[in-house]
């Protein structure tokens, strides 16, 4: 079976992922808690997939959203 077809509905195209990073780092890279990337995730705020019980997130989607919350604050 494909992968792409195991993959929840909201999931995006894998085939695009180059770097993931672990909630841990994106809560770093935000300076947030990891419940909150939890909840940015389940928001589709931020790209990612879980697998084996781990959530492997798209690095270029933490710093699209950075950028994406500035400008809505500059506005």
């Amino acid at each position: 079976m494909d992968l792409a077809a195991k993959l929840p509905v909201q999931a995006f195209d894998v085939e695009k992922i180059y770097y993931t990073i672990s909630t841990g780092k994106a809560s770093e890279i935000l300076s947030v808690r990891v419940s909150t990337v939890r909840n940015l995730i389940n928001k589709n705020k931020i790209k990612a997939i879980k697998a084996s019980g781990h959530w492997f997130i798209n690095e270029q989607s933490i710093f699209d959203y950075m950028k994406n919350k500035k400008e809505s604050t500059i506005k």
